[in-house]
């Protein structure tokens, strides 16, 4: 891709484990649809389940994040 080229980035975050395989099989579908090339999956890092579950459906770990609360 070109540097004036626009990507297409889902970001998934807030979802519970014992719903997430139903809600990201949905959601994958939606983004792909819409062209998205990438689906983000934000994790707490202390979710050890949650992380086991992701890579089991072939996510891979990528970065830490960070936040700013602004109230």
């Amino acid at each position: 891709m070109g540097s004036g080229d626009a990507t297409v980035l889902f970001d998934l975050d807030g979802v519970l484990v014992d719903s997430a395989e139903t809600i990201r099989l949905g959601l994958t579908a939606w983004a792909r649809a819409r062209g998205a090339v990438l689906l983000q999956v934000t994790s707490d890092r202390g979710r050890e389940d949650a992380h086991r579950f992701y890579e089991r459906l072939g996510h891979t770990t990528s970065h830490p994040g960070f936040k700013e609360w602004l109230t």
